[in-house]
């Protein structure tokens, strides 16, 4: 569990705490999106279960910024957990919201969605795993077919384009909603960020010894963000209906 985890540009094959100092430090998109979120007044009219929800998802926002800074200053297996698991949890938490919030699916439907992005991303694990990929080496052979270490991410981005698919099409012959929107601009922000991670060993592999995972990160926020305003707009209101204009329809 101690093992290091030499993965990015910007540490190279340093092994000091501070070695990824834009790496750990940009994770601080994350708690400001949350603390934002957290404060929005926005949130005062909605369910208290909705409000609850939202909250935790705030709370979980807040734990990938501090799970990611932890990994990128130990940068060891074990600390890799605390990286994986709240950006997980959040991804599998907000995809149930948005069947139920958004699309007013069912809980069956929910947990099939659910279901299918877990088992979507089990694969693209395992695929990368199958082509020999090893994240522990800083080596811009890492950028394909391994996409530094990226595929279990596609999934989520696949997931993404989907819902924002859906959300465009049933707001088609209506105004453009705000749930629409702010799913749309998560899927293109998303999009990039995961091209940035992609990236980051090919550019260091030029001799350009830059943080790309840095930008990464803040997209990540920025989509983190973006998803919960998407779900704020569409939860539940305290008289227990909605408010037509906030939901696709």
């Amino acid at each position: 569990m101690g093992e290091r985890v030499f993965l990015y540009c910007e540490r190279g094959l340093a092994g000091g705490l501070w070695a990824e100092p834009l790496n750990a430090l940009s994770n601080i998109a994350f708690l400001l999106a949350a603390v934002s979120l957290w404060r929005d007044q926005t949130l005062n009219g909605l369910s208290p279960q909705a409000r609850r929800a939202v909250h935790a998802l705030c709370l979980a926002t807040g734990s990938i910024g501090l799970g990611s800074a932890a990994f990128h200053m130990l940068a060891t297996r074990g600390s890799q957990v605390l990286d994986v698991v709240p950006i997980s949890r959040f991804i599998v938490a907000a995809l149930w919201l948005a069947v139920r919030w958004i699309f007013e699916g069912s809980p069956r439907r929910a947990a099939l969605a659910v279901g299918s992005l877990v088992l979507a991303t089990g694969v693209a694990a395992w695929a990368m795993t199958a082509m020999s990929c090893r994240p522990d080496m800083v080596t811009s052979n890492q950028f394909w077919p391994c996409l530094n270490g990226s595929w279990p991410y596609l999934p989520t981005l696949g997931a993404l384009l989907l819902c924002a698919g859906i959300a465009r099409r049933h707001g088609m012959h209506t105004q453009a909603t705000p749930a629409t929107s702010w799913l749309a601009a998560a899927t293109g922000t998303f999009g990039v960020a995961l091209l940035a991670r992609c990236l980051d060993l090919l550019v260091c592999g030029q001799g350009l010894r830059i943080s790309l995972h840095a930008l990464w990160h803040f997209g990540a926020a920025i989509t983190v963000y973006s998803v919960l305003r998407a779900l704020i707009t569409a939860a539940p209101q305290q008289d227990g209906g909605r408010i037509q204009d906030r939901r696709v329809t």
